[in-house]
């Protein structure tokens, strides 16, 4: 499936050949669908809710295209719909498939070690094999250079050896961001989490050996802990892309909505993962933003938020938590109950080291 969607973006196909791989794409659907579906029969009790909502979800749309197209008004453009309707589809069964094979590679007894160092060797390659299809660049790239791109994106370095706005195309640039949010999420990270809901559990081993990687103290938590990472992080971004979508509404007069929505995408992921990409040549010294001083800010506070890490997050956000609980039992009828508003002690030196740079830093500038 992947290989045959990386196909339809990558390479320009003959009619006969992309015929064909639309019809092997329709399989593709039919097959997942199949697979889904006795999933759920096999194991009713487990939690499949969310395999059972996207087989209703892809039946809809497949077969009621021309209802819902009557409903909305709106006529998609072929490759639009085409990705809508099958390419979208086909890519979130597979990375379903992907994340539940990769929980049960999680229970065999390696090093955590070397899975996490293997999890970015194959992210790393198979961003490279992205990166170099005939569609992702504007004129081609050599390999070495899109190896390059790759590991800097995926280890977020931010160092680059082709310009990212004019390399790339769209497509490109996809793959890019993709890389940046794999890569500074973590690649086991996002796949345990998607397989922990698909599955519904985990087990002892898989959990040990994510405890190892994510340094927690707690192996009853792992579980609930990737998804709050991945929850927070997906959270923050989508807030930092509206208030740099909402900065930069005058500031780029000749692009389309769909330009400064996927600028707006792009650097709030860019920036929360401290990643340094930007798809404008010169950065953020473009003239256009070069004294937006509101967007700025909110890139430096998602630098901030992103920099500090996940245990400083979750701790601010317990302390506001409980903050608010006590000043609103106080102002109304229910019983007040004293809570405590501790930080931990990595939480305070993280966040107090991390302004304390900042505040220096500006002042010697």
């Amino acid at each position: 499936a992947l290989f045959s969607v990386g196909l339809e973006y990558g390479i320009n196909l003959s009619p006969e050949i992309a015929s064909i791989n639309h019809k092997l794409q329709i399989g593709l659907i039919f097959l997942f669908t199949v697979i889904n579906v006795l999933r759920v029969l096999y194991h009713p009790f487990k939690k499949s809710i969310l395999g059972a909502l996207l087989i209703l979800a892809f039946l809809l749309v497949l077969f009621f295209n021309p209802v819902s197209e009557s409903i909305i008004g709106y006529k998609f453009n072929p490759r639009l719909e085409n990705f809508l309707y099958l390419h979208l589809p086909l890519l979130i069964y597979s990375y379903i498939e992907v994340s539940v094979y990769v929980l049960d590679l999680l229970s065999i007894k390696l090093n955590p070690s070397l899975v996490y160092i293997l999890s970015f060797v194959v992210l790393i390659a198979a961003g490279t094999f992205l990166l170099v299809l005939p569609e992702a660049t504007t004129e081609g790239i050599s390999f070495l250079d899109a190896l390059f791109t790759s590991t800097s994106a995926a280890c977020v370095t931010g160092l680059i050896v082709v310009d990212t706005a004019t390399a790339f195309t769209t497509m490109g640039k996809i793959f890019i961001l993709l890389l940046i949010q794999l890569g500074g999420l973590g690649v086991i990270t996002f796949t345990f989490g998607l397989g922990y809901l698909i599955q519904g559990g985990s087990s002892i081993q898989s959990s040990l050996m994510l405890q190892k990687m994510v340094s927690s103290e707690r192996i009853g938590q792992i579980a609930t802990l990737i998804l709050q990472i991945i929850s927070t992080t997906l959270a923050i971004e989508f807030l930092g892309a509206i208030l740099i979508f909402w900065t930069i509404k005058d500031s780029f007069p000749d692009y389309s909505l769909y330009d400064k929505l996927f600028f707006s995408v792009f650097h709030s992921v860019s920036a929360f993962c401290n990643a340094g990409f930007s798809t404008l040549s010169d950065g953020l010294y473009d003239v256009r933003i070069r004294y937006n001083y509101a967007f700025q800010t909110v890139i430096i506070s998602l630098f901030f938020i992103g920099g500090i890490g996940f245990y400083a997050i979750f701790g601010v956000i317990e302390l506001v938590n409980k903050k608010m609980r006590s000043y609103f039992s106080k102002k109304t009828l229910f019983k007040y109950v004293y809570e405590p508003h501790i930080l931990s002690l990595n939480s305070k030196i993280s966040i107090t080291t991390s302004l304390i740079l900042l505040i220096g830093g500006a002042f010697y500038f």
